[in-house]
């Protein structure tokens, strides 16, 4: 599978499940933190989203926050989200995750891979990551001797 599907899938599958308990109001407003706008990764949230039929200009409204260039820190731009009302927060990043994390515990936040979300505080384990943080994670721990095994049985 291609990293853009899996983000895909990622931005389809876990934004949509907080979008249901909101079907009621006519827009619905995600927010986004990231590092620097990424137009892939974007792209990417926005065909996951259309193919549960939320479009961006039509029932859905996108708040984009990007941390490149902001004067802003992290903690400011999660604030500003979070003043928004948003049903969930889709992010990238260690440092948007650390700071949504401290910022809210009721709004869910939906991580794209980062590290260890188990070592940051941000999730009990991958099974059950427990609070409002989700997503995926690319570099647990847990899986480090599993690729080892594979990488060991593939030579």
């Amino acid at each position: 599978m291609k990293r853009r599907e899996v983000i895909t899938l990622l931005g389809g599958a876990a934004a949509a499940w907080p979008l249901v308990a909101r079907a009621e109001q006519s827009v619905v407003r995600l927010g986004y933190l990231a590092p620097a706008r990424l137009p892939n990764l974007i792209e990417a949230l926005r065909a996951g989203l259309r193919d549960f039929g939320y479009v961006e200009g039509q029932n859905l409204a996108i708040e984009y926050r990007f941390a490149l260039g902001q004067t802003k820190s992290y903690d400011e731009l999660a604030q500003e989200l979070i003043s928004l009302d948003p049903v969930a927060i889709v992010l990238t990043g260690t440092p948007a995750a650390l700071a949504l994390k401290r910022q809210t515990t009721t709004i869910p936040i939906i991580l794209a891979p980062i590290a260890d979300p188990i070592a940051l505080g941000l999730a009990r384990s991958l099974a059950r990551p427990g609070g409002n943080v989700t997503g995926v994670t690319m570099y647990g721990t847990e899986l480090a001797h599993k690729r080892m095994e594979i990488r060991a049985y593939q030579s």
